[in-house]
Formats: structure tokens, C-alpha cells, sequence
């Protein structure tokens, strides 16, 4: 927009990628248990805007049945931009290594990374009494971080029947460091009874939702009347919703044209919530 700073009208990114292949700097390191060795180190700053076609603006679509009829009219759109929406940022750092071991049949893929995203373009939900029901704002800042690994082994290589096989494990977590000025959470989406809400100081999204009441023993409450349980409309946090822990198992068999793989996954660490779990109830 012509009317917005120039400092906004574009943004750098920039970043930088060194690896040092150890085996071939000091080649005294390569045996016939160590193959290879490389070590990396990448870090980059990208900005984006993500901002949908005239997100800067107040926009004025068709309104069904307005004025009344069929005659064709204007109304202001639900969402209100903030008149000072900068890009977003994001400065990532990584680090790793790839190890190759025993004549290359051990292959290992190690990393650890950080992740700092600043002023994140969202919509959030405010009250209709405003005149909209969104506000697109910048929200501070979320760091992610985690570290995964990724292990290859050919266990038979050299022989009529081949069996490769892969082990792999990651985690991944965030923590919300700031919000807008003056708000520590908001809500973003869900019922009055179950809701994904970002709050500072916990991890994106958090899940929150009612429950039930509970004795002194940890028995559940039973209304008498009607035999069901008896609720608790208070909110309370339940925790990420963010699969934190992923692993992974896959293998192949290899006779002359036939092969037959496998592939496992696991993902934990995170909570959900059961629509069908309450309607049963």
C-alpha cells in the first residue's frame, strides 16, 4: 500500500550454510569402521507476509439477502487488519552430522535445531460487538526447537536375499514467548466446552477444555437423578495438542524382483480432545 512506510513495502532474507566433511580434511580418520564423517551448521532468517489478496485493507464483499431480496449489495467484511501489520520473520539454526560406518552398510543422520518466529500473522477472534469478528494481527514471538535422528542399516547386502532397514525419532516442541501488547492468551478456535487457545509461557496450541467433578478418592461424580455424570463447566488446560514425539521403524526384503516392505510410525506426546467421548456421556 502507498500509504504504509516504505521499510514494508519489501523485506531481506538472507542465510548461511557451512559443512566440513571430516574424512576428507584428515583422511587418517578413515577406517574400515568409519567411512565417512560430515558435519553441518545452517542458519537463515526468511520473512513472508501471509497475507491473503487485499489483507491490508477492510474488504466489501456480496451480502446475501442484503439490503433485502435479491437485490445485490455491499457489506464490510468480518475481518479487521491492524494498520501497523509488518512481515513476519523467522531465524532458524541447525546443526548436524551424517556418519557412515562399516563399509557403509550403518548409515546415521543426527540434527538439532532452534527456530525463533517474530510477529507471526494471525487471525484472532474478538468480540462481535466490535463490528468484526477477526482482527489480523502481528503476534509475538514463538520459539520451536527439537532434535531428530534418522538410522540406516543394510543387514544383508551381498547375497541373493537383501534386508535393509531404517530406525527413525524426532521431537518437537514450542513455547509461546509474547502476544500482542497487554494480552497473555487468547482463544482460537472450538466450542464452550472444548477450545485450542494460545497462551504465553506454554506450548502452541493448548487445548482446553471442561470436565467432571471428582470425590476425595478420584471416583467420578454421579448425578443421583439421572445416573450421569455430573460436569464441571470450568476450563482447564489440558496441554499441547502438538505431536511431540515421533518414531519411526521400516524394512524391506529383497529377493531378485520381489521385494516386501514394512513401515511403522508412532506419534505421542500431545493431547486430544473426543466429540464422541462427550456426546456419549
Amino acid at each position: 500500500k502507498p500509504d504504509r512506510p516504505t521499510n514494508t513495502w519489501s523485506y531481506p532474507y538472507y542465510g548461511l550454510a557451512l559443512s566440513f566433511i571430516a574424512t576428507d580434511a584428515i583422511p587418517s580418520l578413515k577406517s574400515n569402521t568409519l567411512n565417512y564423517a560430515k558435519l553441518r551448521i545452517n542458519a537463515n532468517k526468511n520473512g513472508n507476509d501471509n497475507l491473503p489478496l487485499y489483507g491490508l485493507d477492510l474488504t466489501y464483499p456480496n451480502g446475501g439477502g442484503f439490503p433485502y431480496g435479491n437485490i445485490v449489495g455491499l457489506t464490510v467484511g468480518n475481518t479487521l487488519p491492524d494498520a501497523n501489520l509488518k512481515p513476519e520473520f523467522v531465524t532458524a539454526l541447525e546443526v548436524g552430522g551424517e556418519f557412515s560406518l562399516l563399509k557403509n552398510r550403518v548409515n546415521l543422520d543426527l540434527a538439532w535445531y532452534n527456530q525463533s518466529s517474530v510477529g507471526q500473522v494471525l487471525s484472532v477472534k474478538v468480540p462481535n460487538t466490535t463490528g468484526f469478528s477477526n482482527l489480523l494481527i502481528n503476534v509475538g514471538e514463538v520459539k520451536n526447537f527439537g532434535y531428530e535422528g534418522d538410522l540406516k542399516v543394510q543387514i544383508l547386502r551381498n547375497t541373493a536375499v537383501k534386508w535393509d532397514a531404517n530406525v527413525r525419532y524426532s521431537y518437537n516442541d514450542n513455547q509461546v514467548v509474547s502476544l500482542y501488547p497487554g494480552i497473555n492468551s487468547f482463544f482460537m478456535s472450538g466450542y464452550s466446552y472444548a477450545s485450542t487457545n494460545v497462551e504465553v509461557g506454554k506450548s502452541f496450541p493448548l487445548l482446553k477444555s471442561s470436565g467432571y467433578y471428582y470425590s476425595a478418592t478420584g471416583a467420578r461424580r454421579v448425578d443421583p437423578t439421572t445416573g450421569y455424570p455430573l460436569q464441571n463447566t470450568a476450563m482447564v488446560d489440558r496441554g499441547s495438542t502438538l505431536a511431540k514425539h515421533m518414531a519411526g521403524f521400516s524394512s524391506k526384503f529383497g529377493y531378485k524382483n520381489w521385494n516386501l516392505s514394512m513401515n511403522l510410525e508412532y506419534r505421542g506426546g500431545n493431547v486430544m480432545y473426543s466429540g464422541i467421548g462427550r456426546d456419549m456421556t
